[in-house]
């Protein structure tokens, strides 16, 4: 879930704030040092997450790095399974993602290069093919060991040999030792 529970202090303009606290599967994820209560809440109920709180994120008051605001929307976009701005390979506030998956690819509908965001939670074997319509394996972009971590690598619309592929629908597989996904990717002139 969080790696951290984030105490936090807070300086917006209302200072009247309602107090939130966890009830059933619910869990604390943000207390309020100054006053002393619950500011934030989160659910993970298996077919839905959600996350509450009490406060505008605009008035944490950031003592000393690391940067309130920066871990808990660290925080916040790791529990949902998204990471914000993932490079070649980077580690977040939070450490390393908490899922595997398959992330967004861009741009879908493309013309020429197109970039496949994934994440990896353990060291895993890891293979990142595009098939074409009919299923056939038209480019292995990745295949081997790969450590935690956020990636992105780049189909730049060429197949195994170098050659350019024509327009059309492609599928994008990402399989590790413990996750399969598959998704539409369009080519287009």
């Amino acid at each position: 879930m969080f790696g951290i529970m984030i105490r936090h202090t807070y300086g917006g303009e209302n200072s009247y704030m309602d107090h939130i606290s966890p009830t059933g599967t619910g869990f604390l994820i943000f207390y309020d040092t100054n006053n002393a209560y619950d500011a934030g809440v989160a659910n993970d109920a298996g077919t839905y997450r959600t996350v509450g709180c009490d406060f505008e994120l605009g008035g944490l008051v950031d003592a000393t790095p690391p940067s309130t605001r920066s871990a808990l929307l660290d925080s916040i976009m790791r529990f949902f399974g998204i990471v914000i701005n993932p490079g070649v390979k980077e580690g977040g506030l939070a450490g390393l993602p908490l899922k595997t998956l398959l992330g967004v690819m861009y741009p879908n509908p493309g013309i020429g290069v197109m970039s496949i965001r994934y994440q990896v939670a353990g060291v895993s074997d890891v293979s990142l093919c595009v098939y074409d319509a009919a299923g056939r394996l038209v480019r292995t972009i990745i295949k081997g060991a790969c450590e935690p971590g956020c990636y992105t690598q780049v189909w730049d619309s060429r197949d195994d040999l170098g050659r350019r592929v024509p327009a059309g629908v492609y599928f994008v597989r990402f399989e590790t030792d413990d996750y399969k996904k598959t998704e539409k990717a369009i080519l287009l002139k």
